[in-house]
C-alpha cells in the first residue's frame, strides 16, 4: 500500500524534495542523511547507496530539519542542535546540527509502517523459530511482566507490536510513551498517554512526564499496562511500581546491549530514583516483578556478492525464575545458531503450569 500523497507531502516542503520518491517507497523502513550529499536507505534489510539522491548544498539540508521542527512546534538551530520528532503520520525523524554534527547536519528518518508483522510473519521471515514463538506466546498467555530490549534499530517495537496482536482482544490496555507508535494497532480496547514536549510548555502548564502519566494511566484501571520506553530513574520507578501492585502482564522496551544487562540497568535506575533504599532490596524488588526479558539485535552481515545486510533477530532470551535467579532459554550466535537449553526452558513452561 502506497503511502498517501499528503503524507509525502507533510515531509517534502520546498527543501525535502531531494528525498521525496524514496518517502514515497513503502518497502523502505529507514533513510540515512549522513551527510546533504550522501543518503542510503535500508529496503528488506538491505541498505543500499542512493547517490543520485541529494541535497543542492548544507543549507538546504538544514533548511529542511528546521521546516521539520517547525511542524511539531520545536526549535532547532546551533544552539538547539538535537531534533527529536514524530510528524502527523507517526513518521519518526532524528536530526543532529553543526557544531554538534561535526561534518555537516545528519538526519535520520523512518516512515511509519504500512503494514505490521505479527508473530508468525517474524516466524516466517527467520526472526524468530518456532520454540522462540511459544515461549513468547506462553509469557503472553500467562501475563508474565516483560521487557524487550535492544539497540538502536533492532525492532523492539515492531517486535511488541507483533506481540500485543496475540492479546486477549477483551483486554484493556493503557500505553504510556515518550512519543506515540501505535503499539498496538489492531488493539481497540485501548488508551494511549503521550508526554508532550517541554518545548510546548508554556511557563504556567503542568508539567507532565512519564512517570506522571504512568501512575495516571494506572487510575483508569487497564488489564495490562505497557510503557514504550524506559529512559529515566522516575519512569522505571513508576513501572516496577506498578507491577508490584498487581498489575500483571504489563511491558516495555529498555535500551540495553544483553538481556541480563538489561535486568541491571532496571536496577540502577530505579537505585537513582530510591536513593535511600539498599542495592539488595532494590534488586530483589525488580527480580521479583520482573519476569521475562526478550533481548533483539541487529547484525550487519555480508553476502558474498557484497551486498550489505540488516538482519534483525531475537538474540537471547532471559526468564528470571521465583527465587530471582537468571535463565538464559536461548541465546544465538552468528557461527553457530541458536542454543535452546532444554532442562531451563522444561522449568520455565512448568513454573507457568504451577501459576494456575
Amino acid at each position: 500500500m502506497l503511502r498517501t500523497d499528503s503524507e509525502v507531502h507533510e515531509l517534502i516542503g520546498h527543501y525535502g524534495d531531494p528525498i521525496k520518491e524514496l518517502l514515497s517507497d513503502p518497502s523502505i523502513t529507514e533513510i540515512c542523511v549522513d551527510h546533504y550529499d550522501y543518503v542510503y536507505f535500508e529496503r528488506n534489510g538491505i541498505l543500499i547507496d542512493a547517490p543520485e539522491v541529494k541535497w543542492p548544498n548544507e543549507n538546504s539540508l538544514v533548511q529542511y530539519i528546521k521546516q521539520i521542527a517547525n511542524s511539531v512546534d520545536q526549535k532547532v538551530d546551533k544552539n538547539n542542535p538535537l531534533l527529536d520528532a514524530r510528524l502527523k503520520n507517526k513518521t519518526r525523524i532524528s536530526a543532529t546540527l553543526p557544531p554538534v554534527a561535526v561534518n555537516g547536519a545528519i538526519m535520520s528518518i523512518r516512515p511509519f509502517p504500512t503494514t505490521h508483522r505479527s508473530l508468525d510473519d517474524l516466524l516466517a521471515g527467520g526472526s524468530i523459530t518456532s520454540e522462540i514463538s511459544k515461549m513468547v506466546r506462553a509469557a503472553l498467555n500467562n501475563r508474565l511482566n516483560f521487557i524487550v530490549t535492544g539497540g538502536t534499530g533492532t525492532g523492539k517495537t515492531s517486535f511488541l507490536r507483533a506481540m500485543t496482536f496475540e492479546l486477549d482482544p477483551q483486554e484493556r490496555l493503557g500505553l504510556v510513551e515518550d512519543t506515540t507508535e501505535n503499539i498496538a494497532p489492531r488493539h481497540r480496547r485501548k488508551f494511549e498517554l503521550e508526554a508532550p514536549r517541554r518545548a510546548r510548555l508554556k511557563a504556567d502548564d503542568q508539567v507532565i512526564d512519564l512517570p506522571s502519566l504512568i501512575v495516571e494511566a494506572l487510575r483508569k484501571r487497564p488489564d495490562r499496562l505497557g510503557v514504550g520506553e524506559f529512559r529515566t530513574p522516575g519512569a522505571c520507578a513508576a513501572f516496577m511500581d506498578a507491577m508490584n501492585t498487581g498489575h500483571g502482564g504489563c511491558f516495555g522496551t529498555v535500551h540495553a546491549t544483553s538481556a541480563r544487562d538489561a535486568i541491571a540497568r532496571m536496577e540502577t535506575l530505579y537505585a537513582r530514583q530510591a536513593m535511600n533504599v539498599p542495592r539488595e532490596a532494590i534488586s530483589e524488588l525488580v527480580r521479583h516483578n520482573l519476569e521475562f526479558v526478550i533481548h533483539l539485535s541487529r547484525d550487519v552481515e555480508r553476502d558474498r556478492d557484497g551486498t550489505t545486510r540488516v538482519v534483525r533477530r531475537v538474540k537471547e532470551i532471559v526468564w528470571i525464575d521465583t527465587d530471582g535467579t537468571e535463565r538464559v532459554l536461548v541465546t544465538h550466535k552468528i557461527k553457530k545458531g541458536y542454543d535452546f537449553d532444554t532442562s531451563f526452558i522444561d522449568a520455565f513452561y512448568n513454573a507457568l503450569d504451577t501459576r494456575h
